[in-house]
């Protein structure tokens, strides 16, 4: 009968190493990482920036001018009135809203501008110096102000209801 035990238990060890080692085998195959996913192909880049147009012919942008027109692109800290204050001097900041007609789709939204955007910088004086160039001016920043009545920013839009009463 102590044969029997013996042999049992020797049996018992094999089974149990056997079984450790099958864990074992488990743990480390089931521990390593997938294999990495096929990249989705490139996108198609968006459309290429738009270069400033060449001062020889005025593009209309629905009746704003842009012969004279300047390009930027906008850097980290970057805002539309701090722009247009460099670009058109510090008391003329609030004529931003020509900056975001000119420059399209580039900017949906005047608060939110992201450094490298490029955006088109018309002349100031030759929209303000055209009459159908500075009823658009006008009527655009009229709107702009309607816009921030609504985002609840009335400081921003008394402002600009003054520039257009001066226009």
């Amino acid at each position: 009968m102590k044969g029997c035990i013996k042999r049992d238990l020797s049996t018992m060890k094999k089974g149990a190493l056997l079984i450790g080692v099958a864990a074992i085998f488990l743990i480390v195959s089931c521990g390593t990482p997938p294999a990495p996913a096929a990249k989705p192909p490139a996108e198609a880049p968006a459309e290429a920036p738009r270069a400033a147009p060449p001062p020889s012919a005025p593009i209309p942008v629905e009746n704003l001018i842009l012969d004279g027109a300047t390009s930027y692109t906008v850097v980290r800290g970057d805002t539309l009135s701090k722009i247009a204050g460099t670009f058109y001097g510090e008391e003329n900041s609030y004529f931003f809203p020509i900056i975001v007609l000119a420059s399209g789709e580039a900017v949906p939204d005047p608060d939110l501008i992201y450094p490298g955007t490029e955006l088109l910088i018309p002349n100031l004086d030759r929209n303000l110096g055209n009459v159908g160039a500075k009823g658009k001016v006008r009527t655009l920043i009229d709107d702009t102000a309607g816009g921030y009545e609504q985002k609840a920013k009335p400081k921003a839009a008394d402002r600009l209801r003054e520039l257009v009463r001066g226009l």
